[in-house]
């Protein structure tokens, strides 16, 4: 990623989109579990569980770039056409 400043980008602001919801890390911890068994979240949870699509719409609104937003989008998903199998990779271990 060294010389790939988009995909550093990408890399550190894909989950930037959680900061709508407003929760402490224990609070993020029980909406995953909650919702990993079908558990009701709240309003709160729900924006926490599209963070993905919140935070790609906020990262268009500012400019960035097509990998920056398609990576925030996709995240927690399939990889989008519009980002490599090799550029994929390696941003998904970034977020491990």
């Amino acid at each position: 990623m060294g010389s790939r400043p988009e995909l550093i980008r990408a890399a550190l602001l894909h989950d930037i989109g959680k900061r709508h919801a407003n929760l402490s890390p224990v609070g993020r911890a029980f909406v995953t579990a909650a919702a990993k068994v079908g558990l009701p979240v709240g309003r709160r949870g729900g924006i926490y569980l599209d963070h993905g699509r919140l935070g790609a719409e906020e990262l268009r609104a500012l400019g960035a770039e097509p990998p920056v937003i398609d990576f925030a989008a996709n995240h927690h998903g399939e990889r989008p056409p519009s980002i490599s199998p090799a550029d994929w990779a390696t941003l998904v271990k970034a977020d491990r």
